[in-house]
């Protein structure tokens, strides 16, 4: 706790020093930057701005994917964050600055959102605790976290996005020593209570995440970052995208409850979910513990 006691007043002093006005003077210049130079014609031009630059995205194709409950694949998230660490890692030998570097310069693009600022903090903890020799336990280090951003960034606590991004961070410490199958469905039940809010879920919504998920966040988010550099890879990613929405607008079926959903927001609503985060915040760290406890008997 002496740790977090040092955390809480490093990022209470940034936030006085106006962190929170900076990043997003920081943020919203590139994440232009980075939405300019997508520029080639294309009619799913937005769908590769919002999965590369972060940029709000309201047309057919994400109608199509919020119906079979892959909406997240279009929102910049900590697993988006984790293909870019993955990247970078291959070069941090010969550049060893270079992993915290770009996912700050990732952040920054993909408009400095409470899920990646989030993983970052995350990171650069995690990072600090293996090379100052901390040894913080992972369950810790998620809380942490999660808190220095809110003390960071105080406007966060009304962010649905920060919330679900922290219940993720939670359900994938629960999960993490299971199988994959085990792991997407038990983060499928955890995130259910609140995503389920926004929009109907699909009945075989848990089969479509499983299946399309993990192969689609490896295959349109490179080609999407790709395609900064290089317009012309959208006459491959063009039919590509119109097949999966096809497909998927066939698995589907013929009526979607969800597009007919309207989100019922109330302030319970939103003090319940946080209430449900934290309480499953607290049952990890007590798992962990116990389990600590009974290996050092």
């Amino acid at each position: 706790m002496s740790l977090f006691s040092i955390l809480f007043v490093i990022f209470s002093y940034l936030q006085t020093r106006g962190l929170e006005a900076t990043v997003q003077n920081l943020s919203k210049p590139s994440q232009n930057f980075c939405s300019h130079l997508l520029d080639f014609n294309s009619k799913h031009l937005q769908l590769y701005k919002a999965i590369a630059c972060g940029v709000p995205v309201k047309d057919s194709s994400y109608e199509v994917l919020k119906t079979v409950s892959l909406w997240h694949l279009v929102i910049v998230s900590a697993g988006h964050f984790q293909v870019i660490l993955w990247f970078l890692n291959k070069f941090k030998n010969k550049i060893p600055w270079i992993s915290p570097l770009g996912l700050l310069a990732f952040s920054l693009i993909s408009g400095a959102q409470p899920p990646v600022l989030r993983a970052y903090i995350d990171y650069l903890i995690r990072m600090g605790s293996k090379q100052w020799r901390f040894w913080i336990p992972s369950e810790y280090c998620t809380l942490y976290s999660s808190c220095m951003i809110l003390v960071c960034f105080p406007s966060w606590t009304h962010s649905w996005s920060f919330l679900l991004s922290w219940l993720c961070g939670v359900l994938i410490l629960l999960l993490q020593r299971q199988s994959l199958f085990i792991q997407a469905l038990g983060i499928w039940i955890g995130v259910f209570p609140i995503a389920c809010l926004f929009s109907a879920p699909h009945p075989l919504g848990f089969l479509f995440n499983i299946i399309f998920a993990p192969p689609l966040s490896l295959v349109l988010f490179p080609l999407s970052l790709l395609m900064i550099a290089f317009p012309i890879l959208h006459l491959i990613a063009d039919p590509f995208v119109d097949f999966l929405l096809y497909l998927l607008t066939q698995l589907a079926g013929p009526s979607s409850a969800s597009s007919l959903y309207k989100f019922n927001y109330s302030q319970i609503t939103f003090i319940g979910s946080w209430i449900y985060v934290l309480g499953l915040q607290i049952l990890i760290i007590l798992k962990m513990r116990t389990k600590v406890r009974k290996k050092d008997k």
